[in-house]
């Protein structure tokens, strides 16, 4: 038996350039395939750098709870302040409403009697003044019971003074606003 000559050169080359393309091919794919790996894998680190970085440390934690605590405590302070501006600006309606009533009542006031001191607080009109006669303090008695808003009128004691003035000191409860008038 006889071997087989290859006496064409072309058969040859042409094995040689397949191997060459498919070894080539084959090493693109690699190269491909482990590119697109690194770059995969760089793009989940970098999103987990910036989760890392989104997330504050404890001391940054810590801080915010202690600014969360001071604005919570001056939350709580303004927040009384704001009830106590309410209450005052409540006590100054009330002290205008009845300050009305009051130059009502001085324009009903009889001239033998005058005052010497007024007094408002707390729901009560502290009157202490002089008169000239028990009949104009009685009828300006009277005019005080019919005030509107008057409630229960102590009256204190009456004393002659010096100047043969009676001297008076009363004291009127006075009805919340919301009260009903009868």
């Amino acid at each position: 038996m006889s071997r087989l000559i290859n006496l064409l050169p072309w058969r040859a080359q042409r094995l040689k350039q397949r191997a060459i393309f498919w070894a080539s091919l084959f090493l693109a794919g690699i190269i491909t395939i482990t590119a697109l790996c690194g770059a995969w894998r760089g793009y989940i680190e970098y999103h987990i750098e910036q989760a890392r970085l989104a997330q504050p440390s404890p001391q940054q934690l810590e801080a915010l709870r202690g600014d969360n605590a001071r604005q919570r405590q001056q939350l709580d302070e303004l927040a009384g302040v704001h009830q106590q501006r309410l209450a005052t600006l409540g006590n100054q309606a009330v002290f205008q409403r009845w300050a009305r009533r009051l130059e009502q009542l001085t324009a009903q006031l009889p001239d033998a009697v005058w005052f010497t001191t007024l007094g408002f607080d707390a729901g009560r009109l502290d009157i202490t003044g002089k008169s000239l006669t028990t009949e104009a303090l009685s009828q300006w008695a009277e005019t005080l019971k019919m005030l509107p808003g008057a409630g229960v009128l102590h009256q204190g004691a009456t004393t002659r003074d010096s100047d043969a003035n009676w001297r008076f000191h009363w004291s009127l409860t006075l009805e919340p606003d919301d009260a009903p008038i009868p």
